[in-house]
């Protein structure tokens, strides 16, 4: 069994003491409590969990939302997909282009639904990483017309409500970007002319710097409901707490998901309040459900990447979540700080957290030591934390109970692993490719004649999250391990008439993932219309070879590369083009399909196999 991560959960309790720590409503309230949340998004990072089996998938969404169970979140942030890479992967958007509106895309409607099924009180809040191109007109940027970037996010929380029943709480500005403060109240008039006062802002997710603006601009101070901060390290501001405006630790954690990483949450949940006044605090990322070796693979409140064998494991940060959700709802009110929030004398913090009704009472502790509970985020000198007996005093409404009820927590289940593999249904349409993981582009399938496809859909620049990914302007598509070596990928593909990419390629021992996808090396071969290239770069900068090869576009084609030691096979519609040597390093890396430029291009019948299978 493993230890308690140093945190209590007491019910309806009453210790007296000479020296007690004082639980007293008398005096009044704090402020409210928002939630706990975790966020979908950013990209991609719940990519795989979709393509687990039905049982398995249901357990897992259970740990995440079911109310008193696992984490019980209550708050589900998800990425507003915008066809760029935004640190895993990319999202598909809504709108490809601007005559394009699809509320089918990816896997963030299913997500919500599914969170919302289990948990109907459940808060849900959008966040764009970038845009298609489009959106910005060519200029890079979402603010070159407000007016047009506002409509574009709005849409996305019509088709939420339209399409899905969805109703979307929260939506931000632009992650982690600067903010525009015309937008912003672009932003809320849109919302309200078309039906969603209800809808409230959140900006900017990314520092404090917006209260700044907000003490200077009334009506930007009353358009945005709450300041959000991006790993505050449990502090806030002096300017966002002079507003009295609800402030939020809007994505935090971002930590390894084992006992340290459960132990940082657990610090960071009870002290962003302690601290730093913030009344909710939402985890990135909600499930690393990606490829290992993608940025942060390991850093989801629980982990999912094996979808094959339906292996799953709940992390220490599921069970550090569920001392306060599992307590508390959204809208119960802290105590105020001296009279129920604060710090234990030898280290540690503790919160005391009451329900509308004034009848229930929560009260969390932590006693994380700095290097049983360090966070990426940490900046500051080590702090100290000793062993230590505390008394807690209930007074005000709390004065006559006596019974308290203390909540442990056994750490480190794991979800049992399958030994099946079971062969997928197929794909509806505009959903993203089973176990694909694109990088760079937008890839979904379509239907023509009743045969199914994958379509690359980026045709121009997008307003980028991570430049150096989408930089590049290939799409980029990983998929299998890492650590594949001697293999062989082949598949078929057509470039359309109109809109058409330069050209397509297939890749082995491709090594980068993420917002450096534009850097990776491995073994690549282009098909071009009039020729092919070998190189060991997606970027074409290190070019081993060049010959001959032709097609038209409009009309299917075949391509196919094997890999073994330092020897290659590129074939092209069944027939050899080269064989010969190439550099032995890298010696590993992922699959990889995807395009020479952006444009459309059409993918079909993939096959990988080991080089032993194919010699």
């Amino acid at each position: 069994m493993n230890t308690l991560l140093g945190m209590l959960a007491i019910l309806l309790t009453h210790w007296a003491d000479a020296d007690p720590i004082v639980f007293d409503d008398s005096t009044g309230y704090g402020r409210q409590f928002d939630g706990i949340g975790g966020l979908s998004g950013g990209g991609a990072t719940s990519k795989l969990l979709v393509n687990y089996p039905e049982k398995q998938r249901s357990e897992i969404l259970d740990f995440l939302f079911k109310p008193n169970f696992g984490a019980s979140l209550q708050i589900l942030k998800v990425e507003i997909g915008g066809d760029i890479q935004s640190t895993d992967g990319t999202e598909a958007s809504h709108m490809h282009y601007p005559w394009d509106e699809n509320y089918e895309r990816g896997y963030e409607w299913w997500l919500m639904k599914e969170a919302k099924k289990r948990n109907p009180d459940i808060k849900l809040y959008g966040l764009p990483w970038g845009f298609p191109g489009w959106v910005g007109e060519g200029s890079g940027s979402p603010y070159h017309n407000v007016a047009q970037t506002a409509d574009y996010v709005v849409r996305w929380i019509n088709g939420a409500s339209k399409v899905h029943n969805l109703t979307i709480d929260y939506v931000g500005i632009w992650n982690e970007t600067p903010y525009n403060i015309t937008y912003i109240k672009t932003l809320r008039k849109v919302l309200n002319e078309r039906g969603y006062k209800h809808t409230q802002i959140i900006a900017s997710d990314n520092k404090w710097k917006i209260a700044e603006d907000m003490l200077k601009d009334k009506q930007l101070k009353d358009v945005v409901y709450a300041v959000g901060c991006h790993y505050p390290g449990t502090q806030s501001s002096p300017e966002a707490r002079k507003l009295g405006k609800t402030l939020w630790s809007s994505e935090d954690y971002c930590q390894k998901n084992d006992e340290t990483g459960g132990a940082c949450w657990a610090r960071v949940l009870n002290r962003n309040y302690v601290h730093g006044y913030m009344t909710s605090t939402i985890a990135w990322d909600l499930i690393a459900s990606y490829y290992t070796h993608l940025p942060g693979w390991d850093m989801g409140l629980m982990t999912a990447k094996e979808p094959w064998n339906g292996h799953y494991v709940v992390s220490p940060p599921i069970w550090a979540s569920a001392h306060t959700s599992q307590f508390t709802e959204i809208g119960w009110s802290y105590l105020q700080h001296g009279r129920g929030v604060g710090t234990l004398p030898k280290g540690g913090t503790y919160v005391g957290l009451v329900n509308p009704d004034r009848n229930q009472l929560t009260v969390v502790m932590e006693t994380m030591t700095f290097e049983h509970s360090k966070c990426v985020w940490d900046q500051k000198a080590p702090f100290q934390v000793a062993p230590q007996n505390v008394t807690l005093s209930l007074q005000g409404k709390w004065k006559d109970i006596g019974k308290m009820n203390v909540w442990f927590t056994q750490m480190g289940f794991d979800g049992k692993p399958s030994i099946f593999f079971e062969k997928k249904p197929p794909l509806k349409l505009y959903q993203e490719p089973y176990y694909l993981s694109q990088q760079i582009g937008s890839f979904e399938v379509l239907h023509e004649d009743e045969n199914g496809y994958v379509r690359q859909m980026v045709t121009q620049m997008t307003i980028p999250w991570c430049k150096k990914a989408d930089g590049v302007q290939k799409a980029y598509n990983v998929f299998g391990d890492i650590t594949w070596s001697d293999i062989s990928v082949q598949f078929d593909f057509r470039v359309p008439t109109e809109n058409g990419t330069s050209g397509v390629f297939v890749a082995a021992r491709a090594t980068q993932g993420g917002c450096v996808s534009g850097s990776t090396a491995g073994i690549f071969f282009f098909a071009l219309p009039d020729q092919f290239v070998l190189s060991t770069d997606l970027r074409r900068q290190h070019v081993l070879k060049t010959g001959s090869l032709s097609y038209t576009p409009g009309s299917w084609h075949s391509i196919a590369l094997l890999v073994k030691g330092n020897t290659a096979r590129l074939s092209f519609d069944q027939t050899t083009v080269y064989s010969g040597t190439v550099p032995a390093s890298p010696a590993a890396g992922w699959a990889a399909l995807g395009t020479d430029s952006f444009g459309l291009a059409d993918f079909d019948n993939l096959q990988i196999n080991s080089v032993a299978m194919e010699t």
